[in-house]
């Protein structure tokens, strides 16, 4: 439970924040598990890249999409994640991509 800030625009009507208690757990996401298959690994880079450059389907949960977590979807998350999968990159920030082993899942080994 919490207060749940959230921003709306719209074209002839602006309203800055809207504050509620929630009551029940927010929707959990797994970062740079774009199209939200419960796997992070280069389809989901593509579908980012798809979605900035050519007008494709947007993330199905857009924090999930932004791999950096800087609060934006641009050239910089889908290299990230690929960073990130080919293992020369740190690990994604919270909530990182586990397995059931507790590892990180998704991520390329040599």
């Amino acid at each position: 439970m919490g207060l749940v800030k959230v921003e709306i625009y719209g074209t002839h009507h602006c309203i800055e924040s809207v504050c509620w208690w929630c009551t029940e757990a927010a929707v959990q996401f797994v970062r740079g598990d774009c199209d939200a298959d419960g796997n992070v690994n280069i389809t989901d880079a593509v579908r980012i890249l798809n979605y900035i450059f050519l007008g494709g389907p947007p993330c199905n949960c857009l924090d999930a999409g932004d791999a950096d977590d800087n609060g934006a979807l641009n050239i910089v998350v889908p290299i990230r994640l690929l960073c990130w999968l080919f293992g020369n990159c740190p690990p994604l920030p919270a909530p990182t991509p586990v397995d059931s082993l507790g590892t990180s899942a998704g991520r390329m080994t040599p």
